[in-house]
């Protein structure tokens, strides 16, 4: 069974066109070439649903430029035109627009593949009720070199284990009314606090809230509630080992999975709070420590405040990204017409590499001035992220997660088109819902695009990017899962810069209306394909697959809007091309019925009009009889 969604994913191409080898086959802003073309393009469009922008400051909703004309941010178009030549152009991964994340899981009684390979890296004992892998000790914030820095110390055994597990019914014979006095415990919230205890024949036999002469300094914690499942753990506080330092990457891709995992939240400037309710998964302060619970992979470390702690994939992001589009030998149409800044941290470097886009996009404006916005709504806006291996990876061949060699991200995440908005009715009473006021459906938006030195081909692809054929619509804005922005593009004119007329006219001449040659554009950026891919491009898979995603379907037949509670069980999605072959037979077999219909409904009314003509009599079935024999 597959999951439905909202979106799906365009496959990223089994290999890159390399536009320009080299920053020095690149055109030069200061050198004029017969062979480039430069000038505008005159676009506008119709939203075919309402369309949701959201501007800082701007209460109204909407945006609004500083002559106070609302529409849509030239960077808007700018983002979605990037995305579509990045597909339609075979360009390479950007690593810059994908963070590389490393994310982190833990699977107890879930998905079956998940939950081996949990088992199998933690070492967990069912009949011990233990992870045998897994170490105890102390972490500690210290600070060196201005920075701040954690180490690891491995604590003592209790008994024969690095750990000792026991229940709440045996800790409150214990502690008595002290329970939740003292431990300030309340409906499983996790919590750590400082103890001693004794032990006798390898199990803890009296737990002290205080410090006690003699017996052993420790911390008791827990890190809640799991079904019905109620333990604590206890860990010494007591070692004879050398601290050990946790690498940086470690630490920050925890933190970001205590973002991820909505236990922290992080501001604009990245600072991570870390909720109340669960300190118990802060990282110390500076100079304190915490018990701790860990494990060594390939001399890094694993760690988490509960035995059965969040353990990371194998694998980041960019490492499941084809290498053969992800390593780029040259430069490909992205980065030639849209730019590139050099982002390296390395200052060994003498130069940094830079060239500046030759595109530029103006805002596009709505040409009504009253009545442009319906009433506020408000959605829930969240969606599965790349953690969700069943969607974000490629699972042709069955389930792939981060820890697979063979695993691959997806590809392109891309919204299906809604002919109607589904907005939900539950989403006011969420606080993770988001409120906005969005434009009503049929205002037209007109805009621009300049364009500086582009070879005929990429002319071509930006045109094709724009609108791919008569039947395709694009997507922009908020809340796109429910269908909001769908919008209709239309090409109005083409105009070109006729290099060597410019020096000879005086006025505006040698400006070109080749509106009538937007197609020939289109065509020559096919030709190019077909030399630099060695594929047409109008069989192309990848190109199937993105003009698929940008037409109309029938309403959730195969995809829908995903609700908060919906979707757990990791079923992949259905691929596009499956879906395309499932929605044509099911149109297919429509019109078959329809024709059906039209014939019996013909056979009718002949039928009909023979009786009449005949005084009652039906001769029309006899005549077709002696017409067939």
């Amino acid at each position: 069974m597959k999951s439905k969604a909202p979106y799906n994913f365009i496959p990223f191409p089994q290999k890159a066109i390399t536009r320009y080898k080299n920053m020095e086959d690149l055109p030069k802003w200061n050198r004029e070439s017969d062979d480039l073309k430069s000038g505008y393009i005159e676009y506008s469009f119709v939203n075919k649903t309402p369309l949701a922008i959201k501007q800082s400051g701007n209460e109204q909703g909407g945006f609004k430029n500083s002559a106070g004309q609302y529409g849509v941010p030239g960077n808007s178009i700018r983002g979605m035109l990037r995305t579509a030549v990045s597909i339609l152009g075979a360009c390479y991964v950007d690593p810059n627009s994908i963070s590389d994340d490393k994310f982190y899981f833990r699977e107890i009684a879930g998905n079956k593949k998940l939950r081996g390979i949990y088992r199998d890296r933690m070492g967990i004992d069912a009949n011990a009720r233990i992870a045998r892998n897994i170490r105890a000790g102390i972490i500690k914030c210290t600070e060196n070199g201005g920075k701040e820095t954690y180490e690891i110390t491995e604590t003592f055994n209790i008994g024969d284990k690095p750990y000792y597990r026991i229940s709440e019914k045996n800790l409150k014979k214990q502690l008595g009314n002290s329970f939740e006095h003292y431990l300030g415990y309340s409906e499983y919230d996790p919590y750590w606090q400082e103890i001693s205890f004794d032990v006798e024949n390898n199990k803890v036999k009296k737990i002290y809230v205080d410090c006690q002469a003699g017996s052993q300094r420790g911390f008791i914690l827990s890190g809640g509630k799991i079904s019905n499942k109620k333990a604590h753990y206890i860990v010494s506080a007591e070692t004879n080992q050398r601290a050990s330092e946790i690498d940086k990457a470690t630490i920050l891709n925890y933190k970001q999975d205590l973002v991820r995992t909505k236990k922290a939240t992080i501001d604009d400037h990245g600072t991570i709070s870390i909720k109340r309710s669960n300190e118990l998964y802060a990282l110390p302060e500076k100079d304190k420590i915490k018990p701790v619970f860990f494990f060594r992979e390939k001399d890094a470390f694993v760690f988490g405040f509960t035995p059965y702690l969040r353990i990371p994939y194998k694998r980041s992001v960019h490492d499941c990204i084809p290498r053969a589009v992800f390593n780029a030998e040259g430069l490909d149409y992205l980065q030639s017409m849209f730019g590139f800044a050099d982002t390296s941290k390395d200052n060994q470097r003498a130069t940094k590499e830079n060239y500046k886009g030759r595109l530029s996009f103006l805002d596009a404006l709505i040409e009504e001035k009253n009545h442009l916005f319906l009433e506020e709504r408000s959605a829930i806006l969240a969606q599965p992220q790349a953690s969700a291996v069943a969607f974000y990876l490629s699972n042709e061949g069955g389930l792939m997660c981060y820890d697979d060699d063979a695993a691959t991200m997806a590809g392109y995440k891309q919204y299906w088109l809604h002919p109607v908005v589904k907005d939900e009715d539950e989403a006011k009473q969420r606080k993770v819902a988001t409120d906005f006021k969005p434009y009503k459906e049929g205002l037209k938006f007109r805009g621009k695009i300049y364009f500086e030195n582009l070879a005929d081909d990429e002319l071509g692809l930006l045109l094709t990017a724009l609108k791919p054929n008569k039947h395709c619509l694009n997507n922009i804005g908020l809340a796109k899962p429910l269908g909001y922005g769908a919008i209709d593009i239309a090409i109005d004119r083409l105009v070109v810069d006729d290099k060597k007329a410019r020096y000879s006219s005086l006025d505006t001449a040698y400006m070109l209306d080749e509106t009538e040659k937007i197609e020939d554009y289109k065509k020559l950026y096919r030709d190019y394909f077909v030399q630099a891919f060695g594929e047409k491009f109008n069989s192309w898979a990848i190109k199937d697959a993105y003009v698929t995603m940008k037409q109309y379907h029938e309403e959730d037949t195969f995809y829908r809007y995903m609700k908060v509670s919906q979707d757990k069980d990791k079923n992949p999605l259905e691929s596009i091309a499956n879906i395309k072959a499932k929605y044509d037979q099911k149109l297919k077999k429509a019109a078959q019925e329809a024709k059906c219909e039209a014939e019996k409904e013909a056979a009718r009314i002949a039928s009909q009009k023979s009786r009449e003509k005949n005084g009652g009599l039906d001769t029309s079935t006899l005549e077709n009889l002696f017409k067939k024999y």
